[in-house]
């Protein structure tokens, strides 16, 4: 979750994910028309946020936009704000309540035979994952 320290400076105190409900929140609707619950996690707990969103989006760079000029908090992958953040145009909110989400698993019937296409997914993936 991230907001811009212009908000941040005159918005609420944000101690706990139930302090979101004070907040200028901007949802996210999904491609199956539900709005995407927040999913945060700290240590062993989990919480599903669901609020009543200050506006609702249908693409998360409006999210990160509207975010950067004092709109309110939005809840988006950190790679999508890595540059905002360097540069300090937007700042994390409860960063102790980041979420990994699930991990992703690709099953596949065999090492033999595999077509091409799939072969060239899985260098893809593991290129992306390479530590470093």
């Amino acid at each position: 979750m991230v907001a811009a320290p212009a908000y941040l400076g005159v918005a609420p105190a944000l101690n706990t994910p139930a302090d979101l409900a004070n907040h200028r929140c901007l949802g996210i609707r999904m491609g199956n028309r539900q709005i995407y619950r927040w999913e945060l996690e700290s240590d062993n707990r989990s919480e599903l946020v669901s609020v009543e969103w200050a506006a609702i989006l249908n693409e998360t760079i409006l999210s990160i936009e509207l975010a950067e000029t004092g709109g309110g908090i939005s809840y988006c992958l950190e790679h999508r704000v890595a540059r905002q953040l360097a540069e300090g145009t937007l700042r994390r909110v409860l960063p102790e309540w980041s979420s990994l989400g699930p991990a992703f698993h690709l099953y596949y019937p065999s090492r033999r035979q595999l077509p091409e296409a799939l072969r060239a997914l899985l260098r893809m993936i593991q290129a992306a994952n390479v530590p470093g």
